[in-house]
């Protein structure tokens, strides 16, 4: 069953990802890595403008987006995902991404999880 893409229905899905087996893991980390838009489609019951929002994400930013999440998965962790409440007066949709893939010199170092923060604000 597709989940809602909000706090709750991401939290949701990553908690089925986490109890699923080592090989059924390994099949949703492709997925995202080998088509990240569809996985959206797949895993989740997105309004039209989402639909649009993510096919309209260049290719460089759905990589980005689909490396963190499968890298993230990889270690054992769960993405820190917050996903604000929309308000009628803010027209401006951003989405911040934190990256915290180690450099060559920290690669002992085990990563914080990726992180994606989806926030609204009014445009001047």
């Amino acid at each position: 069953m597709k989940k809602s893409f909000d706090n709750a229905g991401v939290a949701s899905l990553q908690q089925e990802f986490l109890f699923l087996s080592a090989v059924n893991q390994q099949v949703w980390i492709d997925a995202v890595r080998t088509d990240f838009p569809q996985f959206m489609l797949d895993k989740f019951n997105l309004q039209t403008t989402q639909i649009t929002l993510i096919n309209s994400m260049p290719t460089t930013f759905q990589d980005m987006l689909a490396n963190g999440i499968a890298d993230t998965w990889e270690s054992g962790q769960a993405v820190s995902f917050q996903k604000d409440a929309a308000a009628v007066d803010k027209d401006t949709k951003d989405i911040i991404v934190s990256d915290p893939t180690p450099t060559a010199a920290e690669s002992d170092s085990l990563p914080f999880p990726f992180s994606i923060w989806i926030r609204y604000r009014t445009t001047l």
